[in-house]
């Protein structure tokens, strides 16, 4: 987006900026003058570039204008650090890092030169119109409830991914993570205003709960850093825990409680609950048959053996389930000291 070998003059600039006014052409480097108002307008820029702004400084003055600290009011624009003199009647460069964020908008920054004399600091407004290059459908990818299974199952999805651009993009690589998560689509060039569909499969890991992950899309043109779409999927285990946790609540250094949690599975007769423990020593669990395939956990805490804070524990569940044998339930609280 960066036009090479030309050069933008906009020192003495009044420190005014309006929508209306129209952006200047990308340009690799901006000449501006020391204690003027400077304003670097980088025009339209794609959601997700970075571009390299290389600003001239020069000091008219008769004297050196000392630098002891640079800064940015915004993260996506990052200056050089090492600057720290502009001699009188000479330039300096001064190279710019902007990482448009991955959101339509305005995006305004300022750069601040702070000089020790007399506390002077020399400001720089940077303004960039986020534009989007690509869309993806759906723009998160999501697989959905998945029962459980016995084997590591594959299920696929598609994301369409549209060049929104002027021109050719070439998306020459695709990652997903992490391994549970499969891009099966190999590097493409996608016209101006066409699509490219990417599938991608979820091979189950056999661990029941949500499965985050991301897919990383790498282009060439325009030259846009990996573009990321979160991916999601859930595997529904057939043993059900009511309630899901332990919340033991605020409890006392001196005091002791028992919460109780109900576990069973419908689609296993002969289902048991063989085992609940924990290794933290003020959490014990007693274990009652309640009826064919349901039980009940009744979880103990003595506070006087733990410490106060907050409480972030969990209990192992062992089961003759031979899809879940076992697996952890949160205990959760608060000791309050006396």
């Amino acid at each position: 987006m960066i036009a090479s070998g030309r050069l933008c003059v906009i020192s003495l600039i009044p420190l005014l900026f309006s929508l209306s006014l129209p952006p200047l052409a990308h340009c690799d480097e901006y000449e501006l003058e020391v204690g003027s108002d400077a304003l670097v307008d980088l025009g339209s820029v794609w959601t997700g570039e970075e571009v390299e702004v290389n600003l001239i400084l020069h000091n008219p003055g008769d004297e050196d204008f000392v630098i002891d600290r640079i800064a940015s009011t915004c993260g996506c624009t990052v200056p050089q650090a090492d600057l720290r003199r502009i001699a009188a009647g000479g330039s300096e460069p001064l190279q710019v890092l902007f990482s448009a964020p991955r959101n339509r908008m305005i995006r305004r920054s300022v750069i601040s030169l702070h000089s020790p004399a007399a506390g002077a600091v020399w400001e720089i407004q940077m303004v960039a119109n986020v534009e989007t290059a690509t869309r993806f459908s759906p723009p998160q990818l999501h697989f959905g409830v998945i029962p459980l299974s016995a084997s590591a199952q594959r299920h696929s999805r598609e994301i369409e991914m549209e060049n929104l651009t002027g021109a050719p993009m070439r998306v020459v690589g695709l990652h997903a993570t992490p391994e549970c998560f499969v891009v099966e689509t190999g590097p493409a060039v996608i016209g101006p205003n066409e699509t490219l569909d990417i599938a991608v499969d979820f091979v189950e890991p056999g661990v029941v709960g949500i499965h985050s992950g991301t897919l990383t899309v790498e282009t060439e043109s325009p030259p846009l850093p990996g573009l990321v779409i979160g991916l999601t999927a859930e595997i529904e285990g057939r043993v059900e825990i009511e309630p899901p946790r332990v919340w033991l609540g605020a409890v006392s250094a001196s005091e002791s409680k028992t919460e109780t949690i109900r576990i069973r599975t419908p689609e296993n007769v002969g289902f048991e609950v063989t085992d609940a423990r924990s290794d933290h020593p003020a959490i014990a669990a007693a274990i009652e048959r309640e009826s064919e395939g349901t039980y009940a956990v009744h979880v103990h805490f003595s506070a006087a053996s733990a410490e106060t804070g907050v409480l972030n524990e969990t209990l192992r569940i062992e089961t003759n389930d031979s899809l879940q044998p076992e697996f952890d339930v949160e205990v959760l609280g608060i000791v309050r000291p006396n």
